[in-house]
């Protein structure tokens, strides 16, 4: 079995949805679950979680990673890329708490997965969750 990511953002406790857009006042969940593949069930593992940020009216993404709960900026590069959580043992189904509150206008592009202790990361890497906030 391949590891299969599942996840999304919502407002209000509505259901989770993999596009969603509302505005700057609303708070919103960002959620994500991973169906761990059996191969890597009871592995020790870094959860990682990652954003792409384009501000409204520009070309330009701006990439943030979580480390220590805090979003930093993220230069990219695979070797500087901090664990949202830090060893942690992968279970069979594993619920990643992302993001609770109000962001500002643009489009957001979340990323979330693991880091084997080998170094091979595994992530939702065809299917972002796509956050557009905008002011109405």
């Amino acid at each position: 079995m391949n590891t299969v990511f599942k996840g999304g953002a919502s407002v209000d406790g509505q259901d989770l949805k993999t596009t969603l857009t509302l505005s700057p006042n609303q708070t919103l969940k960002i959620q994500g679950e991973i169906a761990v593949s059996a191969n890597h069930v009871g592995s020790k593992a870094d959860i990682l979680i990652v954003a792409a940020f384009q501000p409204v009216d520009s070309e330009q993404m701006l990439w943030f990673m979580v480390d220590n709960k805090q979003a930093v900026v993220w230069d990219g590069l695979p070797t500087t890329l901090k664990g949202a959580q830090k060893d942690v043992t992968l279970t069979p189904s594993y619920l990643v708490d992302i993001y609770q509150g109000a962001l500002g206008d643009g489009n957001y592009l979340i990323y979330f997965g693991y880091r084997l202790e080998n170094g091979m990361v595994v992530f939702n890497g065809e299917r972002p969750i796509d956050v557009q906030v905008r002011t109405p």
